[in-house]
């Protein structure tokens, strides 16, 4: 893990958010310095310092570098199993050319459409379920992909009364619709909030997620496979594995 200082790393949003109703006295938050790191003796009582909350490492890059990898991987996966439902209707490289200009939802839908044509109903219902997964997973890969870290403070009030404030790090998009960003910005919305945001350990859990769907697609591609039989089942390089270490 690295131990670069953290104002090294690109932070894009800093969000406060409340988890009470409201603080006995007003708060101010500085934002960081874009230059240095603001001194102890050049700072005021009573101010909350953003840059403080910044993070110390860059595991959370690692971390969504993990979930990328991992995605790449399902991809891989996927591709494989159009290219054995549309067999042997195509030519040798007509598949990667398709699923390289298609989205993802495209790809789910040619995928269903091709099932219901050459797979019987126990499996077609097998797949059903697979794609809905899949389609899961792509939405969770959409935040994770375009979105940005933001850095949430949450100021709450002690029973004491004192104001306390956390800090979180976390990945996700801005929604177009204000009234969902004010939702998100209530600690107590979390149904709102995790649509749209992913802190470190729902990552890991998304990565985990989709290395275990990359090994289901991949046991119902050899399932099918033979039966279709466009791919010879014995060619070393039409194998298809899964891997199973590699992940947290």
């Amino acid at each position: 893990m690295s131990d670069t200082p953290s104002h090294a790393f690109p932070i894009y949003r800093f969000r406060v958010a409340q988890k009470s109703d409201g603080v006995p006295f007003p708060v101010t938050l500085v934002l960081p310095s874009p230059n240095k790191p603001i001194a102890q003796e050049e700072r005021e009582p009573n101010k909350v310092y953003a840059e403080d909350f910044f993070p110390r490492t860059s595991d959370h890059h690692m971390v969504l570098g993990q979930f990328v990898d991992a995605w790449g991987y399902l991809e891989n996966i996927v591709s494989f199993l159009l290219k054995v439902l549309v067999a042997p209707d195509s030519t040798p490289g007509t598949v990667s050319v398709l699923f390289e200009n298609m989205g993802m939802k495209q790809v789910m839908s040619v995928l269903q459409s091709l099932a219901t044509a050459k797979l019987p109903d126990e499996e077609i219902d097998e797949l059903i379920n697979l794609i809905e997964r899949l389609s899961a997973m792509n939405s969770k890969r959409n935040i994770l992909v375009h979105g940005h870290w933001v850095i949430e403070i949450i100021i709450f009030v002690t029973r004491n009364e004192y104001v306390s404030f956390r800090g979180s790090l976390l990945r996700e998009v801005n929604p177009h619709d204000l009234r969902i960003r004010k939702l998100i910005s209530d600690v107590r919305n979390q149904k709102e909030r995790v649509k749209h945001t992913f802190n470190l350990k729902r990552i890991l859990s998304s990565t985990r997620d989709a290395h275990t769907l990359s090994k289901d697609i991949a046991k119902f591609t050899e399932k099918v496979r033979p039966r279709l039989g466009a791919i010879p089942v014995n060619d070393s390089n039409n194998s298809l594995t899964y891997r199973e270490e590699g992940f947290i």
